[in-house]
């Protein structure tokens, strides 16, 4: 506890430096300007534009190293038979559970990972009478700041005649790359409750169907076509950030572009994920008050 005390007192100690060397630097330039003199910047200025900067070149760069990655090649339809990591199994079969007590039917489990027990599962769920569909993800988590031993997400989907899709999502993980466009996500990180976050999809699906008839979407009838359902989902997403500059296709698999690791790096750094934080309560706000 004091050691996480002395480390915050230290970081808002450097904090406060810099903010008063930048400030000190910003006004000694502004006094400069406001006499007609030249101000020459010192060793202090170079290190505060150095510190600003270094987040925007260190992070493209190691991103643009990450290596590539293979999607879809690893999913495949999940036996009941095998083991699966106790938390993650407890997770997905409370959530199918809640789900099918309103409406959704016959879960399709699929797993990325040949390990045993399975370390991550997803479920796909098809709801036939409102024409939703929902995906429920669980994995062991690898990060040791982690509350919880397993990372969850929820994620209800239904489909318009006009094109468009929405996308409800309880993720904790925010992505830093652009949204398809026909696509209209919200993230409610916060709505751990399934059924709870079920009936803020609803609702926001009953205030666009007011304008556009919604279309019913399904997985598939037999398991073969739910895996090949769960599959597309993902090319589709990896081909759309092949299309907007993102990724590109390798001999080894899938892997950031220099713009793409650019774009992904600076959505992480102020002033975007700040920004981006902003729209996206803005977003939250409009969806709690439908209810």
């Amino acid at each position: 506890m004091e050691a996480g005390a002395s480390a915050l007192k230290i970081t808002l100690a450097l904090a406060n430096m810099i903010a008063r060397s930048l400030a000190a630097s910003l006004a000694s330039v502004c006094s400069a300007s406001l006499l007609g003199l030249t101000y020459r910047p010192g060793i202090i200025d170079y290190v505060i534009v150095g510190l600003l900067l270094s987040r925007y070149v260190r992070g493209p760069m190691a991103l643009y190293r990450m290596p590539a990655t293979v999607f879809n090649a690893r999913m495949r339809l999940v036996d009941t038979s095998e083991s699966v990591d106790p938390h993650v199994q407890a997770f997905i079969e409370q959530t199918e559970s809640a789900l099918i007590s309103d409406g959704f039917v016959l879960p399709q489990r699929i797993a990325i990972s040949a390990e045993s027990p399975l370390p991550s599962l997803e479920s796909v769920l098809e709801n036939p009478v409102t024409g939703d569909l929902a995906n429920v993800v669980a994995m062991l988590s690898k990060s040791s700041t982690e509350m919880s031993p397993v990372v969850t997400a929820v994620t209800f989907r239904s489909a318009f005649t006009d094109g468009r899709q929405l996308q409800t999502s309880n993720s904790t993980h925010v992505g830093f790359w652009p949204d398809q466009p026909t696509h209209d996500n919200v993230v409610l990180p916060d709505v751990r409750d399934p059924l709870e976050l079920l009936q803020l999809h609803r609702a926001r699906v009953a205030r666009r169907s007011a304008a556009v008839e919604q279309t019913k979407l399904t997985r598939g009838t037999t398991p073969e076509q739910r895996l090949a359902y769960a599959t597309r989902q993902q090319l589709d997403s990896t081909n759309f950030l092949i299309a907007c500059g993102y990724r590109k296709r390798s001999p080894q698999g899938v892997r950031l572009t220099a713009r793409g690791a650019t774009l992904m790096a600076w959505r992480r750094s102020f002033p975007w994920k700040q920004i981006s934080e902003r729209q996206r309560q803005r977003a939250v706000a409009a969806v709690m008050r439908l209810v």
